[in-house]
């Protein structure tokens, strides 16, 4: 996995860092259907916002014996607090880029409700990591063959805002 800030005047959705998950990068190589990849440490103070956080599955995973494919991004204590689980699939998810639940209103107010709340910026209140959650079915990600995941997120890194500043 690479990390990498955007660098201004360039604006992807208001994104501020991107981080590219891939089968070539040797990402996948957990001995289990479930892979967790730590993005980000974030620190108190650091701040994500989930509206200007999106994922695009530029090559679906696949390999294996894999017949289907979920990512999510989170945090440490909440894994789907930003994106919850969408298909990331090789035959029928590729091209697709996924969004936050709460980008995409339902006509259910329980929903809904639950949705506003994920929409808030995520204050760090103490020391977290910024998670990509892939869960398959079928087979193990050390088996993966291929796929390739664009993370794109928006935050606000505390020890860094003097440095950004103008003052």
């Amino acid at each position: 996995m690479k990390l990498n800030r955007i660098k201004q005047p360039w604006n992807f959705g208001g994104a501020t860092h991107f981080a590219k998950v891939s089968y070539d990068e040797g990402d996948f190589d957990a001995a289990a259907t479930t892979e967790t990849i730590t993005l980000k440490a974030l620190e108190k103070g650091d701040v994500i916002f989930p509206q200007r956080c999106f994922i695009v599955v530029k090559d679906g995973l696949n390999g294996g014996s894999v017949s289907a494919a979920t990512v999510e991004l989170g945090v440490t204590s909440d894994t789907d607090r930003i994106i919850e689980p969408a298909a990331c699939f090789h035959t029928t998810d590729e091209g697709k880029t996924l969004v936050p639940v709460s980008s995409t209103p339902t006509p259910d107010a329980a929903e809904n409700a639950a949705a506003l709340v994920n929409a808030q910026p995520y204050a760090a209140t103490t020391a977290v990591n910024l998670l990509l959650t892939i869960t398959l079915t079928g087979d193990n990600s050390v088996n993966l063959t291929g796929g390739e995941l664009y993370v794109f997120f928006c935050m606000v890194e505390q020890d860094k805002i003097n440095e950004r500043l103008l003052v």
